[in-house]
């Protein structure tokens, strides 16, 4: 495990947008919202909720209700095409948690996510976005067997992280064997996170974004895994006006 990343740099402005764009490549602001959702339901308590996977298609969102600390999350396709996401964390009838994901190949570029929740009973929420209904994905989550790396992860990613001001961003050029990456996006404590994610190619061209909102990003920071073959660059945008925002690159599987 080890560094990522070189020569990071402050690049431009970002004007943050208050709206959640279908626009798939200009997600802008995710924004918390206080309007649940219907859908099925998946019950387990603390330490209770074995791996599952669910088929999630267009309109048709799948939902699980969880009492423990942490849940792992990933998403992909059994094919090479699109995928189109928003996950949820509901915290009675508003949203602590809110993240909105597209990738050019959901096969290759999967999103995986270890979420914390804020207080027992969270329902976690997953939707697929896409316009398409051949384009489904498929959801997995595991609150047994929680990567055991990811507390070694995120004190490395603490111990490397940097200060990224409000509307301000930075550019993390990856080395060339790096094939997978681990991101830490939080803040101060009681203070909302906002803020996206880019992976690029050499030719400037985006394969994946995620954009987060967390009410809280010190109890609810953004943790993710991310597939970075062909990716040349990762853009990392404090899309809030959160003074500073704390944000990590690391490695955490090479080319052999």
């Amino acid at each position: 495990m080890g560094l990522a990343v070189r020569n990071p740099v402050i690049v431009m402005d970002v004007q943050p947008s208050d709206n959640l764009n279908d626009t798939v490549f200009d997600l802008g602001r995710v924004v918390p919202t206080n309007d649940p959702y219907v859908c099925d339901t998946i019950t387990g308590g603390r330490g209770r909720v074995v791996p599952s996977s669910r088929l999630v298609v267009h309109n048709r969102p799948h939902s699980y209700e969880y009492n423990g600390e942490r849940l792992q999350s990933t998403l992909f396709t059994t094919n090479e095409c699109r995928m189109n996401s928003l996950v949820e964390v509901w915290d009675g009838d508003k949203t602590t948690y809110k993240l909105r994901s597209f990738s050019e190949n959901g096969q290759l570029q999967p999103l995986n996510i270890f979420i914390e929740t804020l207080d027992n009973g969270n329902i976690f929420k997953f939707h697929n976005l896409a316009h398409d209904y051949i384009e489904t994905f498929d959801v997995h989550v595991d609150a047994t067997n929680v990567d055991k790396s990811q507390g070694e992860c995120r004190l490395l990613s603490q111990m490397s992280s940097l200060n990224i001001q409000g509307t301000k961003e930075y550019n993390f050029t990856l080395l060339s064997t790096v094939r997978r990456i681990h991101v830490l996006l939080e803040t101060e404590p009681h203070t909302a996170l906002n803020a996206r994610i880019e992976l690029l190619d050499i030719e400037g061209h985006i394969k994946q974004v995620v954009s987060i909102y967390t009410s809280d990003g010190n109890r609810q920071p953004l943790q993710c895994n991310l597939n970075t073959l062909g990716v040349e660059k990762v853009r990392v945008i404090n899309t809030g006006h959160t003074p500073d925002m704390k944000a990590s690159v690391i490695a955490i599987e090479h080319k052999s």
